[in-house]
C-alpha cells in the first residue's frame, strides 16, 4: 500500500556537492511538477538557512519536507525536525559523500530518491539523533583527529577529495588529547585520545564504516574510540577501518550508550557533527533522542 503523499516542502542547496547540485535543480523541479503533487520549492543561500526554511514548512503546515543536498543539508534540516515525528523527512542524495543514506535505505540515484518520495512508495524510519551542546547529528559525531580533518577538508573543498587530503595531512602528526569518560554513568576510560567516534548511522568519510553494525532506530550510539597510539600504526588503523575489520582490533575501543560524559580538561579541540565543523571543550555530555526524525526510506526488498 502506498503512502499519500500530500502538499510537500522541497529545499535545494545548490552548493551541495561542490555546487554540483545546482545542476540538478531544474530536472528535479520537472520530477515534482510530473507527479501532480503540490509542493513549494525553496533554496538554500548560506549555511543554517535550510534550517530556517523547514522551520518555516512545519509553521506553514507542510507534513512532508524534502532535503536535497549532502549530509551538512541533512543536518540542517533534520536539526529543524528533530523531536517533530508528525512530519516526514524525504532525502534526495546530492552531497560528496552522501553517508547517511547508506544506513537509511535511501536510493542514490537523485531521480530515483525523489519519485521514491513524491509517489508515496516508501515506509517510514523513526531515526534516532543524537545532541552535544547543543548540536544535532543524524549520522556521527567526530572528536579529535576526524574534527581536524574535517576543518581542513573545509578549506581546500576545491580539491578533489578535499576529506584524503584532511586525513594526508593529520594521520601522522595530530596530537592526542587527554580525557575522561563516562558511558550510561558509569567510568569507561581515562587516557590520551587520538579520535573519539558517536555514531547513530554507519558510515562517514564517504563510505569508511566506522560503526557497520550501527541501527538508526535503536535508541544508541555506537561508539568507537581509538586511543593514543604509535603514530606509525595510525595508517594500518585506517585501513582496518577501510576494510571493516577494527572493530575487534585492540587498537580500537567499541561500545553502545544512551548517553556518554566527557571532561575534555578544558583543552579546545576541533569537532563535526554530520561533517559540519564545531568546536568542543570542558565537560560535556553527548546524548540520543530516541526516534526523533522521521526518515522516509525505500520499503524492504524495493516494493
Amino acid at each position: 500500500m502506498k503512502e499519500k503523499t500530500g502538499p510537500v516542502g522541497i529545499i535545494l542547496n545548490p552548493a551541495a556537492g561542490r555546487g554540483k547540485a545546482a545542476t540538478f535543480g531544474r530536472q528535479l523541479e520537472e520530477i515534482a511538477l510530473e507527479s501532480r503533487v503540490p509542493f513549494l520549492w525553496r533554496e538554500s543561500e548560506a549555511p543554517a538557512h535550510a534550517t530556517s526554511l523547514a522551520k518555516q514548512m512545519m509553521e506553514d503546515g507542510y507534513k512532508t519536507i524534502i532535503g536535497c543536498g549532502g549530509d551538512g543539508t541533512i543536518n540542517e534540516i533534520g536539526s529543524a525536525l528533530a523531536g517533530h515525528p508528525e512530519v516526514k523527512f524525504g532525502i534526495v542524495p546530492l552531497g560528496m559523500g552522501n553517508d547517511f543514506i547508506r544506513s537509511a535505505g535511501i536510493p542514490r540515484d537523485p531521480d530515483k530518491a525523489l519519485r521514491l518520495i513524491l509517489w508515496g512508495n516508501y515506509r517510514v524510519i523513526h531515526s534516532d539523533c543524537g545532541r552535544i551542546n547543543g548540536h544535532h547529528f543524524f549520522n556521527n559525531l567526530g572528536i579529535g583527529f576526524d574534527g581536524a580533518v574535517v576543518l581542513t577538508a573545509q578549506k581546500v573543498n576545491h580539491m578533489k577529495n578535499p576529506y584524503y587530503a584532511g586525513v594526508a595531512r593529520h594521520l601522522l602528526t595530530y596530537r592526542t588529547f587527554a580525557a575522561h569518560l563516562r558511558s550510561d554513568g558509569k567510568a569507561r576510560m581515562s587516557e590520551p585520545i587520538f579520535m573519539f567516534v558517536a555514531s547513530i548511522g554507519k558510515a562517514y568519510g564517504g563510505g569508511f564504516y566506522i560503526a557497520p553494525d550501527a541501527r538508526l532506530d535503536d535508541g544508541l550510539m555506537d561508539v568507537v574510540v581509538v586511543p593514543g597510539t604509535n603514530h606509525f600504526a595510525r595508517p594500518w588503523l585506517l585501513y582496518l577501518v577501510s576494510r571493516r575489520k577494527h572493530l575487534k582490533h585492540k587498537g580500537f575501543r567499541f561500545f553502545r550508550s544512551r548517553n556518554v560524559e566527557l571532561d575534555l580538561y578544558d583543552k579546545v579541540l576541533n569537532a563535526h557533527v554530520d561533517g559540519i565543523h564545531i568546536t568542543v571543550t570542558g565537560k560535556m555530555k553527548v546524548e540520543v533522542i530516541p526516534g526523533a526524525l522521521s526518515v522516509i526510506s525505500e520499503k524492504e526488498g524495493g516494493k
